[in-house]
C-alpha cells in the first residue's frame, strides 16, 4: 500500500477542564528550572524548531529524548530548550525520506538526542503501546499544544518497518514534529508525530509508531543497546 504524503511539521497550555463521563487526560508542562516535559519546544542545530517526543534509557544509563528524523540534519548537533540552553547534542539520527516538493514520502527515520544529566524529566507515559483504527489519541506538541483525535488508518510493512505509519484527524502544524501521540486517559506510548497535511479544511495528520522507533534502535552502538522507553514505574 503507497504511503501517504504530508508536509513536514517542524508549548504548552494550561488545565483541560473535563467533564465526569469522559476520561481525565493529562497535560504535559515544561519548566525552566532544569526539568524537561514530553512535548517541550527543542530548537536543533540552531535550524529545526520540534518537540520533544519521549524519554529513553539504554543499557549504560544513559538520558535519551527522542523526536523525528527531520528535526535533525546529522550527528552532534546541539541541541537547545526554549529558553536557550543547551541541554544535550544529538548521537543517533537516521533521517526522513522527502520529494523534491519537501513532502515526506517514504520512510521515516528517528532523531536520538543525548541529554546532560543536568536536566532531569519526566516520567509521563504509563506504559507504550500499539495504534489500532478507532482508538482516541492525543498528541501535546510545541505549536499546537494538546489535541484530540480518532486513529482513522495504520499502515504496517513487515518487511521495512521505518514505511509503517499512522493517520488520525488530529490538528497538528510546522513545530509538532516529533511530539507524541498517546491514548486518551491513562497516557500510553503509541508513537511520534512525523507529518501533517490539511485538503479542503479537513485536518489530517500522520505519526510514526514505536515499534518503527523500536526496530530502527535495535542495531545502533552504544545508545542502542538496551533502548528503553521511560514510562512510570
Amino acid at each position: 500500500m503507497n504511503t501517504p504524503t504530508g508536509y513536514a511539521a517542524g508549548l504548552l497550555c494550561g488545565v483541560v477542564a473535563v467533564a465526569a463521563a469522559i476520561p481525565l487526560i493529562r497535560v504535559a508542562t515544561a519548566h525552566a528550572d532544569g526539568l524537561l516535559a514530553v512535548g517541550s519546544k527543542i530548537t536543533i542545530g540552531g535550524r529545526h524548531d520540534c518537540s520533544i517526543g519521549f524519554f529513553a534509557t539504554d543499557s549504560t544509563g544513559d538520558q535519551l529524548a527522542v523526536t523525528a528524523g527531520h528535526c535533525a540534519d546529522g550527528l552532534n548537533e546541539k541541541v537547545t530548550n526554549a529558553w536557550g540552553q543547551q541541554i544535550g547534542e544529538v548521537v543517533a539520527w537516521q533521517p526522513d525520506h522527502e520529494n523534491a516538493q519537501g513532502k515526506l514520502d517514504g520512510a521515516r527515520g528517528v532523531t536520538v538526542i543525548y541529554t546532560y544529566k543536568s536536566f532531569g524529566y519526566q516520567a509521563f507515559f504509563t506504559g507504550t503501546g500499539t495504534p489500532s483504527v478507532g482508538e482516541g489519541v492525543r498528541k501535546f506538541g510545541e505549536t499546537t499544544s494538546g489535541t484530540n483525535g480518532t486513529i482513522t488508518h495504520v499502515w504496517t510493512h513487515p518487511d521495512n518497518p521505518t514505511l509503517d505509519l499512522m493517520e488520525s484527524d488530529l490538528q497538528q502544524r510546522p513545530g509538532d514534529s516529533g511530539c507524541a501521540w498517546y491514548t486518551l486517559g491513562a497516557p500510553v506510548l503509541l508513537g511520534i508525530d512525523s507529518s501533517g497535511d490539511e485538503q479542503n479544511g479537513i485536518a489530517g495528520a500522520y505519526a510514526q509508531p514505536l515499534s518503527s522507533i523500536r526496530w530502527q534502535m535495535r542495531n545502533v552502538p552504544r545508545y542502542g543497546q538496551g533502548f528503553s522507553v521511560y514510562v512510570e514505574s
